[in-house]
């Protein structure tokens, strides 16, 4: 069986550390490079935490380095609040295996793989995308090499940074909206079709507690997220700006309020792995549907961030995009106790 050649560009982040693993454990992906970038945290975090999973789990892709800002603006803030200060949950990785950054950069790294791979390469792009906007830039034959762009980012009903502005999207506009012009074939994964698969702690405690390789990481994961938010501001493992997501989540725009109140609920009981589903669709593409659409990405002003989905055909434009909706979380579950089943054998 052929595998399929993919790049997981991000910014770990414990949803991505499970994309990472995700993808090294399946037979079905070739996981051939990790670049990261700025985002969930600082660079000086997301670059290490790269290094440390490739070395926790043995796995001998290359390690880029990458963007440590946004194009146009710096790096402001981070999202600390959910991952923790180090983005690791506050979880030590141990480094196994001593992986280290090569010099060469994510966008040339990006281009080299793509080249390489006779345009069979898919990129799961789980953070900012950041560095796929320079590598469009600097390579503009890219698009010739690249099979596919897995987005995990935008919302078009409400976002987790403002009314209706998704994280990753929000950290770095211009480069969504430059990638969303680039000709390239795009799925993209948002949080109305990532929330979907939303679990308990139960749940995924269930599923990935007891011996592992990755026992580590595993039950410090379930330990960080047992906490209720304020408990970890208090215990110094995110900082005080939970306390004004915990809030924003129960003030949102009443236009949407049924669904919005559904996704405050989920902020609050319930944890969305959301870089881990976006990777497992490569694994069983029935895990949601597409639809093929017009998507723009807001650039300014109070809605800088926001993926507009022309669902209507207003603006007359062919589609440049397969937006995912909602997906299945017992076929995530699932997926993730196959993950697990690797771990537990080697």
């Amino acid at each position: 069986m052929n595998k399929i050649p993919i790049i997981i560009d991000c910014d770990p982040g414990t949803d991505d550390a499970f994309a990472i693993f995700l993808a090294h454990a399946s037979d079905k992906l070739d996981l051939r490079a990790i670049t990261p970038v700025a985002g969930n945290v600082a660079y000086k975090f997301t670059s290490k935490n790269a290094c440390d999973l490739a070395g926790y789990i043995g796995s001998d892709c290359r390690i880029s380095r990458g963007a440590d800002s946004a194009i146009l603006k710096p790096f402001t803030g981070d999202a600390a609040y959910a991952h923790g200060q180090n983005g690791m949950a506050g979880i030590q990785i141990p480094n196994r295996t001593g992986r280290t950054q090569e010099d060469k950069y994510a966008w040339d790294v990006i281009y080299e793989e793509a080249v390489a791979c006779k345009g069979e390469l898919v990129i799961a792009a789980v953070g900012p995308l950041t560095n796929i906007a320079i590598a469009i830039m600097k390579h503009p034959d890219l698009k010739d090499y690249v099979k596919r762009i897995l987005i995990m980012g935008g919302a078009f009903m409400e976002g987790n940074m403002t009314p209706y502005a998704e994280y990753n999207i929000w950290y770095d506009p211009h480069a969504c909206e430059l990638v969303l012009r680039s000709g390239i074939p795009i799925t993209l994964c948002g949080l109305d079709c990532t929330m979907g698969a939303a679990l308990t702690i139960d749940e995924i405690a269930d599923i990935i507690g007891g011996e592992s390789s990755i026992k580590e990481f595993c039950n410090g994961y379930v330990n960080f997220y047992s906490q209720p938010e304020l408990e970890r501001v208090e215990n110094g493992d995110i900082d005080q700006s939970v306390r004004e997501v915990i809030t924003c989540a129960g003030q949102l725009n009443p236009v949407h309020k049924n669904s919005q109140l559904d996704f405050a609920r989920d902020v609050r009981g319930r944890i969305t792995i959301h870089d881990c589903i976006t990777v497992a669709y490569l694994l069983d593409n029935t895990l949601f549907e597409t639809r093929p659409e017009y998507v723009v990405c807001e650039t300014r002003g109070v809605n800088a961030g926001q993926t507009v989905v022309d669902f209507r055909g207003h603006l007359k434009q062919a589609p440049n995009c397969d937006v995912a909706m909602r997906a299945d979380r017992e076929k995530f579950a699932a997926i993730l106790r196959q993950m697990m089943d690797y771990y537990r054998n080697n």
